[in-house]
This record gives C-alpha cells, structure tokens and sequence, in this order.
C-alpha cells in the first residue's frame, strides 16, 4: 500500500479502515454496497474508539479511493456534475466557507432518486453519513459549482454556503463558530503559514468595516477576518471523481438496460449535458449555454 500520509499513526488508521471495508460482501448495487460499508464502519467504532480517529476528510476520501481502487472492480474517471448516473459512487472535492476544501464520498441509488453522502469533518464532525434525495443534492452541488470568489464577496456567499454546508456536510454555523472560537490560536497560526513570508498590513479597526460586516454576520471579529481572508485565497473548484463498477462485475440487476421502473429524476435540480454540435460555417449569432 502507497504511503497515504505523512504520519504513520493515520496511515495504520487508514489501513484498519480498508481492512474492515474488505470484509464487507461485494455488491455490484454501489449504493447498497457503500452503506454496508459504513455500517460496518459504524459497528466497528462501537467496539473501538480509536478506529478511524484523526481521519479528516481529505484521509477518509484518500481511504475510499485506495480501497475502490485495490478492489480493481471499477473504473474511474474525472467528470462533470451533468454526467452522473445511478449507481455511481463519487469522490467529490468541494468548496468551504470554513476550509480551503472539503471531501465528501457519495453513493447513487440506481434509479438516481437518493444518495448517501460519507465524510468526516475533523475534529469537529466525525465519521458520519447524510442521507437525501438526489435532486437535493445537484442542486446543492450546483451552487457549491458556481462558488468563484471572483464573483462574489465573503459577505455575500456566507449566507448562501452556510445552508449549503449544513445540508450537505451536516456543518451548524453557530456550532462550528464556537468551535473555531475555541480553537482560535491554531487557526491564526494556519492563517500565518498560508501567508508566508508576507504580513498582514496593520489597520485601525476604525478605518475599515470588517468589525461591522462581523457584527451584521454574527461572527466574532478575529474570526471573521480569518475566515475573510482564507476565502479570498480560495482557489478550490467543485472536482469530481467517478467510480463505476465494471461489466464483468455487474449482475443482472445492475445493468441500466434492466433497471426497475427507470426512473428518472425531475426535480429543478437534474441538470442534462448539452451537447456542442460543430458547424462548419457557424454565425456569430449563434449562442451557446454553458453547461456544467
């Protein structure tokens, strides 16, 4: 096994983990197989406390992917939000009001009508799954698609990313502020080394806003102007992984020719990939929509 991290304690809790994913059955249904998994997760932590401490979430994805990928049952690829289908499994990197990035593992049911979403907050949520539906959840990875600092302010998209986060990630705001409150030295000093050698520029509280826009948005000052600045260096895009169990893997229930009823989604959340027809002699007139 690759080295997955740097400290050999986490790397040996990751390794616990994929030993106790291997001895959950393999089903073909990636949805169903996936919450077995965490079950077992679930069942093992009550025998041991220890199992799976410290994993963040960048090492419980790093997890996941090792064990998806030492199974050699599935393929991957990277690919946009439009291109889901049920029975995918997801490794999908995101955006944060609150970190440079966060991971999130999801399952699709087959008839793309629910997903379960594993993660890990450190310290402050652990291991835990979030259950919902599927249009739920595209329309929340949309938003978390269209989070570019370029187009708006800190103060503008805490509102919005709040509720994003709470849904998707299980992350209370309020919670989570008190949480950074009681952690506030660690956080400066992730600050400071994310700043290197440069240094903030010393302000009178009275010549800028920043302690109002705190106070509008109910964060303390000192931590609304880390969480400020960490946005304004936020250089993170929604990335997807997909992994699709292979043919020769899959009964007859798995196949999509064979699916029960074929579903199909329709909430406002369920995006289609537009295809770019290529024409020779194209007009300037014509118009494109730009599809995820």
């Amino acid at each position: 096994m690759p080295n997955l991290c740097d400290f050999n304690n986490v790397n040996d809790k990751m390794q616990q983990g994929i030993d106790v994913a291997n001895t959950v059955e393999f089903n073909c249904n990636s949805y169903l197989y996936l919450n077995s998994i965490f079950k077992r997760f679930k069942s093992e932590l009550k025998k041991n406390s220890n199992f799976l401490e410290f994993l963040e979430c960048s090492q419980i994805s790093r997890l996941f992917d090792e064990f998806f990928k030492k199974s050699l049952k599935y393929n991957t690829k990277n690919i946009r939000l439009c291109s889901i289908k049920g029975g995918d499994i997801l490794i999908i990197k995101c955006p944060s009001i609150f970190a440079s990035y966060h991971f999130i593992v999801v399952a699709v049911n087959i008839e793309k009508t629910r997903v379960s979403i594993i993660q890990s907050y450190g310290n402050f949520k652990k291991f835990h799954k979030i259950d919902m539906s599927f249009d739920e959840f595209v329309v929340l990875l949309t938003t978390l698609d269209s989070f570019k600092i370029e187009n708006k302010s800190f103060d503008e998209s805490y509102p919005e990313m709040i509720e994003v986060e709470e849904k998707l990630y299980g992350v209370n705001h309020k919670k989570y502020i008190e949480h950074l409150e009681r952690h506030r030295d660690s956080l400066e000093n992730s600050v400071n080394e994310s700043e290197g050698d440069e240094e903030f520029e010393d302000s009178d509280p009275q010549e800028n806003s920043y302690i109002e826009r705190a106070v509008a948005l109910d964060i303390p000052p000192d931590i609304y102007e880390n969480l400020e600045y960490q946005y304004g260096i936020n250089q993170i895009k929604l990335e997807i992984s997909v992994y699709r169990v292979k043919n020769e893997f899959k009964t007859d229930l798995c196949k999509e020719n064979v699916r029960v009823g074929k579903k199909k989604s329709k909430g406002k959340g369920t995006l289609k990939c537009k295809r770019k027809i290529k024409r020779k002699n194209r007009t300037k007139k014509e118009k494109y929509r730009k599809s995820y």
